[in-house]
Order: structure tokens, then sequence, then C-alpha cells
């Protein structure tokens, strides 16, 4: 597994957009609000444009498996409990 997230196995379907995102921020250690990290260095390790990347970003927030914050003027994400065990979910 890459720092990236998880290829997907050959000839099997891919990893969705939001799923392969979880990963990474898992991978890159992005589990706690100390360890968060801004939208440009998300945007960088998965290269992806800012702006498909907040939209990203909004709907796993919305969905409860990221936590966004504020340190000082920038806007920082990380994981929750819940966006931490649905990257476990590919290990089971």
């Amino acid at each position: 597994m890459s720092v990236n997230g998880p290829a997907p196995p050959s000839g099997g379907p891919e990893v969705p957009e939001d799923f392969h995102l979880l990963c990474v921020m898992h991978n890159l250690g992005a589990t706690a609000a100390e360890k968060a990290l801004s939208l440009a260095e998300i945007s960088e390790r998965v290269r992806m444009e800012p702006s498909a990347m907040r939209l990203h970003l909004s709907r796993l927030v919305g969905s409860g498996y990221i936590l966004s914050t504020r340190v000082e003027e920038t806007e920082r994400f990380h994981l929750t409990a819940n966006g931490i065990l649905k990257v476990l979910t590919m290990y089971s």
C-alpha cells in the first residue's frame, strides 16, 4: 500500500474517491485535531485540484467521517473515529 492509499486489486473495482481520500488521510496520520491537515496539504498529496478536494471533504464532513477545525486562520481536516473505522473496514 502506498502513502496515497490502497491500489485497487488488478481486475477489481476501483476504490471510490471519497474512500481513497479517507485512506490517504489515515496513512498520513491525520487522525486527531493536533495532526489535522490543510486543504492545500491534502490536495498536494492526493494530486487533486483544491476545488474538487473541497467537494469531497464537504461530503465526508457531512457523513461524519472527517472533522473540520480552524487553526489560526487555516481550515484543517482530520478523520473522526467513524472515519478511522471506515478505513479499517477494508481490512476486514
